[in-house]
Protein backbone atom coordinates (compact mmCIF):
# COMPACT_ATOMS: atom_id res chain seq x y z
CA UNK A 1 0.00 0.00 0.00
CA UNK A 2 2.71 2.24 0.87
CA UNK A 3 4.31 2.11 -2.79
CA UNK A 4 1.60 3.10 -4.82
CA UNK A 5 1.40 6.25 -2.18
CA UNK A 6 4.99 7.18 -2.15
CA UNK A 7 4.61 6.62 -6.10
CA UNK A 8 1.79 9.09 -6.28
CA UNK A 9 3.22 11.71 -4.08
CA UNK A 10 6.49 11.87 -6.21
CA UNK A 11 4.61 11.93 -9.51
CA UNK A 12 2.41 15.28 -8.02
CA UNK A 13 5.43 16.79 -6.66
CA UNK A 14 7.17 16.33 -10.16
CA UNK A 15 4.40 17.81 -12.29
CA UNK A 16 4.45 20.60 -9.89
CA UNK A 17 7.59 21.81 -9.98
CA UNK A 18 7.25 20.92 -13.99
CA UNK A 19 4.25 23.40 -14.00
CA UNK A 20 6.01 25.73 -11.35
CA UNK A 21 8.94 25.86 -13.44
CA UNK A 22 7.47 26.59 -17.52
CA UNK A 23 5.53 29.33 -15.63
CA UNK A 24 8.34 30.62 -13.88
CA UNK A 25 10.07 30.48 -17.83
CA UNK A 26 6.75 32.26 -19.07
CA UNK A 27 6.77 34.71 -16.32
CA UNK A 28 10.77 35.66 -17.59
CA UNK A 29 10.06 35.70 -21.15
CA UNK A 30 7.26 38.30 -20.53
CA UNK A 31 9.20 40.88 -18.40
CA UNK A 32 11.97 40.19 -21.35
CA UNK A 33 11.63 43.45 -23.52
CA UNK A 34 11.81 42.76 -26.92
CA UNK A 35 14.43 45.24 -28.68
CA UNK A 36 12.27 47.13 -30.50
CA UNK A 37 10.32 47.92 -27.35
CA UNK A 38 13.13 48.68 -25.88
CA UNK A 39 14.09 51.17 -28.42
CA UNK A 40 10.65 52.68 -28.34
CA UNK A 41 10.44 53.06 -24.16
CA UNK A 42 13.81 54.34 -25.20
CA UNK A 43 12.77 57.29 -27.79
CA UNK A 44 10.09 58.52 -25.85
CA UNK A 45 12.54 59.07 -22.89
CA UNK A 46 14.75 60.60 -24.52
CA UNK A 47 12.20 63.03 -26.34
CA UNK A 48 11.03 63.83 -23.08
CA UNK A 49 14.17 64.31 -20.69
CA UNK A 50 17.02 64.41 -22.77
CA UNK A 51 15.54 66.38 -25.60
CA UNK A 52 15.47 69.96 -24.99
CA UNK A 53 19.11 70.31 -24.19
CA UNK A 54 20.73 68.05 -26.95
CA UNK A 55 17.88 68.59 -29.58
CA UNK A 56 15.75 65.77 -31.31
CA UNK A 57 18.42 64.56 -33.45
CA UNK A 58 20.81 64.46 -30.95
CA UNK A 59 22.78 67.00 -32.10
CA UNK A 60 22.76 69.14 -29.58
CA UNK A 61 24.09 72.86 -29.43
CA UNK A 62 27.69 73.01 -28.95
CA UNK A 63 29.58 73.74 -26.26
CA UNK A 64 27.18 74.65 -24.17
CA UNK A 65 25.02 71.16 -25.07
CA UNK A 66 27.14 68.79 -26.68
CA UNK A 67 26.16 66.22 -29.25
CA UNK A 68 24.90 62.78 -28.64
CA UNK A 69 25.77 61.60 -31.91
CA UNK A 70 28.75 60.20 -31.50
CA UNK A 71 28.47 59.55 -28.16
CA UNK A 72 29.38 55.72 -28.53
CA UNK A 73 33.09 56.86 -29.96
CA UNK A 74 33.65 58.90 -26.54
CA UNK A 75 32.37 57.49 -23.40
CA UNK A 76 31.50 54.24 -22.71
CA UNK A 77 27.74 52.57 -21.55
CA UNK A 78 28.95 52.69 -17.78
CA UNK A 79 30.03 56.27 -18.29
CA UNK A 80 27.01 57.46 -19.75
CA UNK A 81 24.66 56.07 -17.15
CA UNK A 82 26.55 57.56 -13.94
CA UNK A 83 26.43 60.92 -15.99
CA UNK A 84 22.25 60.47 -16.06
CA UNK A 85 22.02 59.82 -12.61
CA UNK A 86 24.20 62.15 -11.41
CA UNK A 87 24.41 64.81 -13.46
CA UNK A 88 27.50 67.41 -13.88
CA UNK A 89 29.23 69.92 -15.65
CA UNK A 90 25.60 72.15 -15.90
CA UNK A 91 23.75 68.80 -16.32
CA UNK A 92 20.99 68.41 -13.76
CA UNK A 93 20.72 64.29 -12.18
CA UNK A 94 18.01 62.54 -13.53
CA UNK A 95 17.56 61.22 -10.41
CA UNK A 96 13.50 60.36 -11.19
CA UNK A 97 14.47 57.95 -14.02
CA UNK A 98 14.64 54.07 -12.91
CA UNK A 99 17.62 51.97 -13.40
CA UNK A 100 15.50 50.05 -16.00
CA UNK A 101 14.49 53.82 -17.53
CA UNK A 102 18.34 54.54 -17.92
CA UNK A 103 19.25 51.77 -19.61
CA UNK A 104 16.76 51.93 -22.64
CA UNK A 105 18.02 55.47 -22.90
CA UNK A 106 21.31 54.15 -23.77
CA UNK A 107 20.16 51.64 -25.64
CA UNK A 108 18.67 53.80 -27.99
CA UNK A 109 21.41 56.06 -28.07
CA UNK A 110 23.63 52.78 -29.48
CA UNK A 111 20.98 52.43 -32.09
CA UNK A 112 21.85 52.87 -35.37
CA UNK A 113 18.15 53.03 -35.99
CA UNK A 114 17.00 55.76 -33.31
CA UNK A 115 16.29 58.13 -35.99
CA UNK A 116 13.57 56.06 -36.85
CA UNK A 117 12.20 55.06 -33.60
CA UNK A 118 12.32 58.84 -32.77
CA UNK A 119 9.74 59.50 -36.09
CA UNK A 120 7.22 57.37 -34.39
CA UNK A 121 7.51 57.69 -30.57
CA UNK A 122 4.83 59.91 -30.09
CA UNK A 123 2.04 57.79 -31.83
CA UNK A 124 3.03 55.28 -29.17
CA UNK A 125 3.16 57.07 -25.73
CA UNK A 126 1.12 54.95 -22.97
CA UNK A 127 1.66 58.43 -20.37
CA UNK A 128 -1.02 61.24 -20.00
CA UNK A 129 -0.23 64.65 -21.23
CA UNK A 130 0.52 65.55 -17.40
CA UNK A 131 2.90 62.85 -16.49
CA UNK A 132 4.82 63.66 -19.75
CA UNK A 133 4.88 67.13 -18.34
CA UNK A 134 6.04 66.48 -15.57
CA UNK A 135 9.16 64.34 -17.12
CA UNK A 136 10.03 67.44 -19.22
CA UNK A 137 9.83 69.46 -16.12
CA UNK A 138 12.18 67.71 -14.20
CA UNK A 139 14.41 66.76 -16.76
CA UNK A 140 14.35 70.73 -18.47
CA UNK A 141 13.19 72.80 -15.30
CA UNK A 142 13.87 71.79 -12.33
CA UNK A 143 17.57 72.25 -12.22
CA UNK A 144 16.81 76.22 -11.81
CA UNK A 145 13.01 76.38 -11.13
CA UNK A 146 11.65 75.14 -7.89
CA UNK A 147 7.80 74.16 -7.92
CA UNK A 148 6.24 76.57 -5.37
CA UNK A 149 7.80 79.84 -3.43
CA UNK A 150 8.19 77.97 -0.26
CA UNK A 151 11.09 75.97 -1.67
CA UNK A 152 14.92 76.62 -1.68
CA UNK A 153 16.56 77.21 -4.80
CA UNK A 154 18.79 74.08 -5.66
CA UNK A 155 22.60 74.30 -6.02
CA UNK A 156 22.39 73.35 -9.66
CA UNK A 157 20.30 76.64 -9.83
CA UNK A 158 22.77 78.72 -8.80
CA UNK A 159 25.47 77.07 -11.37
CA UNK A 160 23.40 77.36 -13.69
CA UNK A 161 21.89 80.67 -13.35
CA UNK A 162 24.71 82.51 -12.08
CA UNK A 163 22.88 83.52 -8.88
CA UNK A 164 19.75 84.70 -10.30
CA UNK A 165 16.33 83.28 -8.55
CA UNK A 166 14.32 82.10 -11.21
CA UNK A 167 10.21 82.12 -10.29
CA UNK A 168 8.61 79.01 -9.01
CA UNK A 169 6.25 77.40 -11.69
CA UNK A 170 3.30 76.54 -9.69
CA UNK A 171 0.81 79.15 -10.51
CA UNK A 172 1.98 80.33 -13.76
CA UNK A 173 -0.55 78.99 -16.19
CA UNK A 174 -2.77 81.84 -14.08
CA UNK A 175 -0.33 84.29 -14.48
CA UNK A 176 0.84 84.62 -17.58
CA UNK A 177 -1.21 83.10 -21.23
CA UNK A 178 -0.17 80.01 -23.34
CA UNK A 179 1.21 82.33 -26.09
CA UNK A 180 3.18 84.12 -23.35
CA UNK A 181 4.58 80.81 -22.09
CA UNK A 182 5.80 79.78 -25.82
CA UNK A 183 7.04 82.85 -26.45
CA UNK A 184 9.20 82.47 -23.34
CA UNK A 185 10.38 78.63 -24.57
CA UNK A 186 11.34 79.91 -28.01
CA UNK A 187 13.63 83.24 -26.61
CA UNK A 188 14.73 82.05 -23.28
CA UNK A 189 15.41 85.03 -21.88
CA UNK A 190 17.88 86.17 -18.96
CA UNK A 191 19.53 82.54 -18.00
CA UNK A 192 17.15 80.62 -19.82
CA UNK A 193 18.28 78.68 -22.73
CA UNK A 194 16.09 78.93 -25.68
CA UNK A 195 13.87 75.66 -25.86
CA UNK A 196 12.11 76.91 -29.56
CA UNK A 197 12.99 73.02 -30.84
CA UNK A 198 9.85 71.68 -28.76
CA UNK A 199 7.39 69.96 -30.69
CA UNK A 200 3.63 71.21 -29.98
CA UNK A 201 3.32 68.09 -28.18
CA UNK A 202 6.04 68.91 -25.90
CA UNK A 203 4.85 72.46 -24.97
CA UNK A 204 1.11 70.83 -24.03
CA UNK A 205 2.77 68.36 -21.72
CA UNK A 206 4.68 70.56 -20.15
CA UNK A 207 1.45 73.25 -20.25
CA UNK A 208 -0.45 70.40 -19.05
CA UNK A 209 1.91 69.52 -16.17
CA UNK A 210 2.12 73.64 -14.61
CA UNK A 211 -1.15 73.60 -14.88
CA UNK A 212 -1.78 70.67 -12.57
CA UNK A 213 0.19 72.31 -10.21
CA UNK A 214 -1.90 75.63 -10.39
CA UNK A 215 -5.58 73.88 -10.05
CA UNK A 216 -3.68 71.95 -7.00
CA UNK A 217 -3.19 75.50 -5.40
CA UNK A 218 -6.90 76.43 -5.36
CA UNK A 219 -6.70 74.04 -2.33
CA UNK A 220 -4.91 76.32 -0.19
CA UNK A 221 -5.81 79.53 1.64
CA UNK A 222 -6.52 82.83 -0.04
CA UNK A 223 -3.49 84.52 0.96
CA UNK A 224 -0.98 81.50 0.10
CA UNK A 225 -2.75 80.98 -2.88
CA UNK A 226 -1.95 84.69 -4.05
CA UNK A 227 2.11 84.32 -2.62
CA UNK A 228 2.46 81.33 -5.23
CA UNK A 229 0.85 82.17 -7.44
CA UNK A 230 2.72 85.87 -7.82
CA UNK A 231 5.64 83.75 -7.39
CA UNK A 232 6.66 84.32 -3.63
CA UNK A 233 6.83 87.77 -4.30
CA UNK A 234 8.79 87.66 -7.42
CA UNK A 235 6.24 89.13 -9.96
CA UNK A 236 5.96 92.45 -8.23
CA UNK A 237 2.41 92.89 -7.83
CA UNK A 238 2.85 93.61 -4.07
CA UNK A 239 0.05 91.52 -2.68
CA UNK A 240 2.18 88.55 -2.28
CA UNK A 241 1.35 86.51 1.59
CA UNK A 242 -1.20 89.89 2.18
CA UNK A 243 -4.12 88.19 1.59
CA UNK A 244 -5.62 90.65 -0.67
Amino acid sequence: MKVPIITSLLFTVTLLAFVGFKRNKETISNDTPSKDSLLTKGATLYTLNCSGCHGPNREGKPPTFPSLVDITKRMSQDEVRVKIKNGGEGMPALKHLSGDDINAIIAFLWNSDNAQQLDSVQAQLQLSLATQGKMIFQSHCASCHPVTADQQPSRQSQYMCRGMSPPPLAGITKRISRQAFDRILDIGPCYMPSFEHFSKEQRDALWAYLDSLSQNLENLPSHERQHHRCGGGKCGCGRCGSGR
